[in-house]
């Protein structure tokens, strides 16, 4: 499954949110374990690295060592001056998910995964939170994932 993701799930699993802290190890286990392609934008990379750093007053090494550890499994679409000139002329009222958006419509994704749905309200693609990306393993491919504890 190729899944593009919002800039918030990449950010709920660098930073450990707990809200999201297992759903985001599940995701990215999935990726390691090449169930998944998790794919973000050239220009979403700036954004986490960004987010991790000031947000979290993470210092630059470390924010570099986990940009490092993430890369592993992500894969990195170039946005395009298409896809910048799509947003800007949508009637997306956020342009950074219009870009997101348009940059998973290029990469043919089957869905993108985010925690506000209704950011993206105005996809023709698959939207899913946790919850619907997993359910959706389950229900329709009959996939169950789980972590197992140590």
């Amino acid at each position: 499954m190729r899944l593009f993701a919002d800039t918030n799930i990449i950010v709920d699993f660098l930073s450990q949110r707990r809200v999201s802290e297992q759903p985001a190890r599940l995701l990215f286990a999935l990726c390691a374990l090449g169930e998944i392609e998790l794919w973000v934008s050239s220009s979403q990379i700036t954004d986490i690295y960004y987010i991790v750093r000031r947000s979290y007053g993470v210092a630059d090494a470390v924010a570099r060592a986990k940009m490092i550890q993430l890369r592993k499994h992500l894969r990195i679409h170039a946005l395009s001056g298409y896809e910048v000139d799509s947003a800007l002329r949508s009637d997306w009222a956020d342009f950074e998910d219009a870009c997101v958006y348009y940059a998973a419509v290029a990469e043919k994704a089957d869905a993108i995964i985010t925690g506000n749905q209704r950011d993206f309200s105005k996809s023709s693609l698959r939207v899913v939170d946790y919850d619907g990306l997993f359910d959706y393993l389950e229900n329709e491919l009959g996939l169950v994932y789980d972590e197992i504890p140590f």
